[in-house]
């Protein structure tokens, strides 16, 4: 602001005006928690034969949500049989975990095949979706799963 502008502002005051005008842009994430329901409801009548499966707490608060396209799941059969998972952390101000699966199409390039948002990586997020990952998939003859060896998948 002071090389651009010739106005001096507090460092503070600056951080809060960003995290304001991106919440405007982006809208905050307790809202967007509220349209959760209604974004699963198109996405599965959209996209008739996906699998969208929803966990809450017994507070019935968002605990876990998996999301396979049907468009995935019918090209898995013209993609290398060799599935990618991790996780990776959210940096929203509740936090949580996105796990992903992704195999090779035959073009070569990168094919989403399912994802996960959860807690945390641990032992039962990791069970729910390779739990939610076999209803989508099933088995493949020759299938194999590629990890970072996280210590809830070696289990």
């Amino acid at each position: 602001m002071k090389h651009n502008h010739n106005v001096e502002v507090q460092y503070n005051k600056a951080w809060r005006s960003k995290e304001k005008a991106l919440e405007i842009m982006r809208r905050n994430a307790t809202e967007s928690f509220t349209e959760l329901y209604s974004y699963l409801y198109m996405l599965y009548t959209t996209n008739a034969g996906s699998i969208v499966e929803l966990q809450l707490t017994g507070n019935n608060c968002f605990l876990y949500v998996f999301v396979a396209l049907n468009s995935s799941m019918k090209e898995w059969n013209y993609c290398l049989p060799v599935v990618v998972v991790d996780g990776t952390f959210l940096k929203s101000s509740y936090r949580g975990t996105l796990l992903v699966a992704a195999t090779q199409d035959a073009g070569g390039k990168i094919f989403p095949l399912a994802f996960d948002v959860v807690d945390s990586e641990n032992d039962l997020s990791w069970e729910w979706f390779f739990q939610n990952f076999r209803k989508a998939y099933g088995g493949r003859e020759g299938m194999v799963i590629v990890s970072d060896r996280h210590e809830s998948i070696i289990k």
